[in-house]
This record gives structure tokens, C-alpha cells and sequence, in this order.
């Protein structure tokens, strides 16, 4: 059905008296008609029109503000219309991140690992499905500009124990600080979610290989805890500069590890780590006391525990904070 055109009711009849129509009354005139009755019997004939082209046109604004209202409800209710695919229950594990994740992979934008490791699409499952939980996430915009339901802001999630004793936390995980494990298991569950988001084949291919030669790298099997981490916050660092310059003229592939990057990422670790252990070393030799506290005597002298000449004497030479006489 046609769109419904201007309102037939706005319409104001034309003066048949008029010159334009003398041609009209002339026929009706010419038949036997007088003239004051052929006035009449044209603008009946309009009225006619006119009343059947407002009954038109108000069938056709019942029919689009009907699609409106379906096409609003399968857009705010979408499970309602799914189809139904004649497939078996999946025996493997479902990946639904939670609602900002999805948005984000619907975009192709840059999205934390955290949301598909197992913890994190259990806490969605969770934020989705329990009343409890819903005082825990915030309201955010969708890509659509509709508002969603996601973790919230403090990327925490409350989830009651077991036997309803006491809560646990779940938080927001950045990509360096990943375990093995779920780095492993994240990628793959990325990948699937970039294949059911239509991402370009080239795209998720040069994601594929950039996270393998991250598998297969050296370092992943040196016992050297700076090495391991250096290599997540090399792939979170390279992942979240390549989506800022993804359109831009400035673009490149990941698909293979710049060696000297991935140095200067680990080196900048080291760096950071030593300087939080010179920190915590002051502190524990000089610790900050509010003015005005009362000092015993036994607090005015002391000597620094054992583990804190343990760790002086096991410091490189080059990161001691003693100076080299």
C-alpha cells in the first residue's frame, strides 16, 4: 500500500463559478441542465471524491502507524520473532558476551578480552538473567542509541555465594593482567563472536595469526613472569592503537610481532615493577605518620625486617637504591 499523501480533509472545494470550469458547466448546460444546478451537481460530484479519497487516505494511516508499531515491537521485543531453525540443542558452550561487549562487536570497536573469558560470559549470563544483579549494572547508550543494560561502570558484579552466605566480586580484568588461560580461551570465543558479527574475512584473519604468533612466541615458555606479561600488554597496547587508527590513513597489520616494540614494552614493565618495589621499600624504611601522633620509643629506632635486606641485597646492581661508592 502506497504512502498516505496530504490530508484529503484540509481540502477546500473550488468555486465552479469560476472560468476555469465554464467548459464543465457548459456539457451540463448544453444537456438541459440550468446553470445554478450544474453548480450544484459539480460541487457534489467533488464532494463525492472527496469523502471517498478521506476514507482512503485513513485506511492507509492505519495501516503505517499498524507497521510502525510491529516494526518498534520487533525492534524492543526481538526474541518474539526469531526465527526457528530446525537444529539440534548445541553441546558446546554459547557465546553471548554482556550487552555493551555485543554493541561494541556489532561496531567492530575494540573490546576487552575479560568479556570473553569464561568468567566474564558467566557474568553476563548473570547481569541478563538475575533480578538481584540488575542493581549492579549501569545504563548505557547502544549503537542504535537505545539504552542497555551492562556491567556496571566500576566493572563489578555481585553474585551471591553459595547457600546465599556472603558475595563474591567479579571485576573488569585489563588484557595485561590475564592469566594463560583465559587469554587463550578468550581469543577463541573473540573470534567467534567477529565471525557472527560479519567482521571482514581479511580482518579476522590478521586478528587469527596476530593471537597465534602471541601463542607460539618464546617468551610465552620462558619461565619469566616480565616476558609473559610483557607479551599480553604488547597484543592489549597494539589491539587498542590499531582499532584508534582503524579508518584513518594511518593503519597497519598485526599479523606478525615487532620484535623491538615487544622489547621496549617489556623493558617499560621491568621499569614500573622495580620502581613500585623502591616505593614500597621507602615506605616500609620510612613510613608516613599523621602529624601529630604520639610516637613510643621503640617506633623512633628500628631496623628494617629481614625480607627487606633479602630484597636489597637480591637487586641488580644497576636498580640498587644504594649508590655505588
Amino acid at each position: 500500500m502506497a504512502e498516505p499523501g496530504p490530508d484529503p480533509q484540509n481540502a477546500v472545494a473550488p468555486d465552479f463559478a469560476a472560468p476555469e470550469f465554464d467548459g464543465q458547466r457548459q456539457l451540463l448546460v448544453d444537456s438541459g441542465v440550468p446553470q445554478e444546478q450544474a453548480l450544484a451537481i459539480l460541487s457534489n460530484i467533488w464532494a463525492a471524491n472527496n469523502a471517498r479519497e478521506q476514507a482512503t487516505w485513513l485506511q492507509q494511516v492505519e495501516a503505517e502507524t499498524l507497521k510502525a508499531a510491529c516494526l518498534e515491537d520487533r525492534k524492543k521485543n526481538k526474541a518474539k520473532y526469531n526465527p526457528i531453525c530446525n537444529a539440534p540443542v548445541p553441546s558446546g558452550p554459547i557465546v553471548i558476551p554482556c550487552t555493551m561487549a555485543q554493541a561494541k562487536m556489532r561496531k567492530g570497536a575494540y573490546c576487552e578480552l575479560w568479556y570473553f573469558t569464561n568468567q566474564g560470559l558467566w557474568a553476563a549470563e548473570k547481569a541478563a538473567t538475575s533480578q538481584e544483579d540488575l542493581d549492579y549494572v549501569a545504563i548505557c547508550q547502544d549503537n542504535d542509541d537505545s539504552r542497555v543494560l551492562v556491567v556496571a561502570a566500576s566493572f563489578e558484579l555481585h553474585t551471591r555465594k553459595a547457600g546465599g552466605k556472603g558475595e563474591s566480586v567479579l571485576k573488569l580484568v585489563a588484557d595485561e593482567e590475564l592469566s594463560w588461560e583465559d587469554f587463550m580461551e578468550a581469543t577463541l570465543h573473540i573470534v567467534t563472536a567477529m565471525k557472527d558479527n560479519e567482521w571482514a574475512e581479511d580482518c579476522i584473519e590478521m586478528f587469527i595469526k596476530f593471537w597465534m604468533a602471541i601463542h607460539t612466541h618464546l617468551w610465552w615458555h620462558m619461565d619469566d613472569p616480565f616476558s609473559q606479561k610483557a607479551l599480553l600488554a604488547y597484543q592489549e597496547q597494539q589491539r587498542w592503537l590499531w582499532h584508534l587508527a582503524a579508518g584513518t590513513a594511518h593503519n597497519w597489520s598485526l599479523a606478525e610481532i615487532h620484535e623491538q616494540v615487544l622489547q621496549y614494552t617489556k623493558d617499560a614493565i621491568i621499569t614500573n615493577a622495580h620502581k613500585e618495589e623502591l616505593k614500597a621499600l621507602k615506605e616500609c624504611l620510612h613510613p608516613t605518620i599523621p602529624f601529630g601522633t604520639p610516637m613510643s620509643p621503640c617506633q623512633t629506632v628500628h631496623s628494617p625486617p629481614s625480607w627487606i635486606l633479602h630484597a636489597i641485597h637480591a637487586m641488580p646492581p644497576c636498580w640498587s637504591p644504594i649508590p655505588q661508592l
